[in-house]
């Protein structure tokens, strides 16, 4: 064992870190072989491979991710979470709240009512449900239907977002059996957590509720739908005012979307602000006229295309901003027909969600993801500060195709209220251990010729056949191991007048003691475009460790 006093001294390779959880999430699949590693450090690899290869045009190599999946869209394997509430904002920007009639009936999200009365230390379940009814008695004075969430254990395409949110619960209770005599044993959010209980805790709750003269429903799956079906029912049949009492955007956007010039729809809720301490109500009527025909049209394709509980937000566009941009443009009402029309074929709606994200990163009708993939990469390479995320490049068309698939699965469903089911397995989602996954994308991380490219790792100044490139007849590239395609017998020859100009530029410092390298190059900022950017930084440790003769 080695024994150093010095920390300074100490120097560990990264091959001898230790995996994580996290890392497996990290992987794709090359040749029918599973291999796990960081999405921007593949995304870098793949990046100086392209660069030095012999035939690979930089552009068409950004026609892929050239990461293990889309990061402007997943995160750590996951769909990126919107910021829901960023569109409640935004739609009620200006707008003073309203007065509720004093006849109102009240349609209660049963989501939203679990979470606002606050369970007692030491209580029963008996007790609990009490609570609940007296509730709805003080608040609502009784004149109330209140319609929950169904958890039927069938694979749902919210299977990812309550995976999401029973991660983000520090402890999720076990299985408990509830009965009325039963003392609650467990924290609150951690029994919600739990599906099984909240199902349980939500059948008894229903039955209690009608046992008190309270109308309750429970739906078949999510109940956002039922919710805003509920209202619009009672707004049109019996003329009379209706509040939804919900904390949620999606019903916000479906009443928004659905009310017609008869009803009279409000939505009230507790969120309390500093301008609003003690919540608000929403004229539905008033806030169709505030936003325009246009919006109110197209709001449940361009909410789902933001991001929601089934599809994921956009790294770096709001939802406000999205609605905003895309709503100016004269064009997206064709495209955002096609994304919520259940005749749709799966070519029109790829065609049609691959336009709106074209229009959302300020290209124009007809331009190419990949093109502006790639300039975007090239502006941020040259820009000050020289700071680069991949996250913030747009989805490959690919990417963007499968994101697309999914908001029509949502949106087609928003639309119908629930009526229209299309089959998930052909929109963007997978049955995966019983559970429906996002497919994130269908295509290899980069070109088939980049991810199978050779290299050699010679010692010996590649004079000889044991040379990979040369046994190959190729010249060595900068991925190569030792060489780096300067330093060996096996490099591409060049002529004086290049010389001339390139070889000042170029500096190359290879780092003693430590597996890196980089080089920079000082080019003219009309150059950087074409040559990957002024500065690269690459860790060798980073590229897959090759033997003489082996094939990345």
């Amino acid at each position: 064992m080695f024994v150093c006093s010095d920390i300074d001294m100490i120097s560990l390779k990264k091959a001898d870190k230790v995996k994580t959880l996290a890392d497996m999430h990290s992987v794709f699949k090359l040749d029918d072989h599973n291999s796990a590693i960081d999405a921007s450090k593949l995304f870098q690899r793949l990046l100086v491979v392209a660069h030095s290869d012999r035939s690979c045009n930089m552009s068409s190599a950004f026609e892929y991710e050239l990461t293990v999946y889309p990061t402007s869209l997943f995160r750590d394997g996951m769909m990126r979470k919107p910021d829901k509430p960023n569109l409640f904002r935004n739609c009620l920007a200006g707008m003073t709240p309203a007065a509720l009639p004093h006849d109102v009936f009240y349609v209660i999200d049963g989501g939203c009512l679990l979470h606002k009365v606050r369970w007692l230390k030491g209580q029963t379940v008996g007790q609990l449900l009490n609570q609940y009814s007296a509730f709805i008695q003080r608040r609502f004075r009784g004149q109330a239907c209140v319609v929950f969430d169904g958890y039927t254990g069938e694979p749902s395409i919210k299977d990812h977002e309550h995976a999401r949110r029973t991660a983000a619960v520090s402890r999720v209770a076990p299985n408990v059996q509830m009965e009325p005599h039963s003392t609650v044993m467990f924290e609150q959010e951690s029994v919600l957590a739990n599906d099984g209980n909240k199902q349980q805790l939500i059948s008894m709750l229903a039955h209690h509720l009608k046992a008190h003269n309270i109308e309750a429903k429970v739906s078949a799956g999510d109940a956002d739908v039922d919710i805003a079906a509920t209202a619009l029912e009672l707004a049109q049949h019996d003329r009379k005012p209706v509040a939804v009492y919900a904390e949620d955007t999606d019903i916000l956007a479906l009443l928004v979307h659905h009310r017609q010039p008869h009803m009279n729809v409000f939505m009230e809720y507790d969120r309390k602000t500093a301008s609003q301490p003690h919540g608000r109500c929403i004229d539905i009527n008033a806030l169709q006229s505030c936003l325009g025909s246009d919006i109110c049209q197209n709001i449940l394709v361009l909410h789902a295309f933001g991001g929601c509980d089934t599809t994921s937000a956009i790294y770096g566009h709001g939802k406000g901003s999205i609605l905003t941009r895309l709503c100016q443009n004269t064009q997206v009402a064709v495209h955002t027909a096609s994304l919520q029309s259940p005749n749709a074929t799966v070519d029109a709606v790829k065609e049609a969600g691959v336009a709106l994200m074209v229009a959302l990163y300020s290209g124009k009708e007809g331009d190419d993801l990949s093109a502006l993939r790639y300039s975007a990469y090239c502006k941020m390479a040259v820009a000050k500060g020289g700071s680069f995320l991949a996250d913030r490049l747009p989805p490959s068309t690919n990417a963007a195709e499968l994101h697309s698939l999914r908001v029509h699965l949502q949106a087609v469903f928003w639309k119908s209220l629930g009526k229209v089911l299309l089959p998930a397995s052909k929109w963007g989602w997978r049955l995966h251990r019983s559970k429906l996954q996002p497919i994130a994308m269908t295509q290899q991380p980069g070109p088939p010729h980049l991810m199978s490219v050779i290299r050699c790792n010679c010692t010996t100044h590649c004079r000889t056949q044991h040379c990979s490139c040369r046994k190959n007849r190729l010249k060595c590239i900068e991925a190569c191991g030792h060489c780096h395609g300067v330093d060996c017998d096996n490099v591409e020859l060049v002529s004086e007048s290049n010389v001339e100009s390139d070889t000042s530029d170029a500096e190359i410092d290879i780092m003693d003691g430590d597996s890196r390298w980089h080089s920079k190059e000082t080019v003219d900022s009309d150059d950087r475009s074409q040559r990957m950017g002024s500065d690269f930084f690459f860790d060798v440790d980073m590229c897959m460790s090759f033997a003489d003769e082996e094939v990345v």
